[in-house]
């Protein structure tokens, strides 16, 4: 008789074992990046996953808030030759950088 409730609890403790173990509280949720290059020889990636969406440059991330940051911080020149205003300089870059949060964001679809 003692060997049989001994039998039943190990059987149970290896099932507990075993359950918690191999149950993902956090499963792994889905990511998807798109990299591209903004400036010349500055590539900039933007990764989502289910919550939020990042910019990544040079080893720094960026939050989708952090857009004018991040324009600033990759310097790149204006072609026109300084006729554009301050403001307006980091329109085209911004308009790249948001295209390429949108293609990291269709790849969650």
């Amino acid at each position: 008789m003692k060997s049989i409730n001994f039998l039943k609890l190990f059987f149970i403790l290896g099932f507990i074992t075993f359950a918690l173990t191999n149950c993902d509280e956090d499963p792994e949720s889905e990511k998807s990046c798109s990299q591209d290059e903004i400036c010349t020889a500055k590539n900039v990636t933007a990764c989502c996953d289910d919550v939020v969406c990042v910019y990544e440059y040079d080893g720094k991330e960026y939050q989708e808030s952090e857009l004018d940051q991040l324009a600033k911080d990759l310097g790149c020149s204006s072609s026109s030759g300084g006729r554009i205003a301050a403001s307006d300089e980091n329109d085209p870059v911004k308009d790249q950088l948001l295209n390429l949060l949108m293609r990291a964001k269709d790849g969650l679809r």
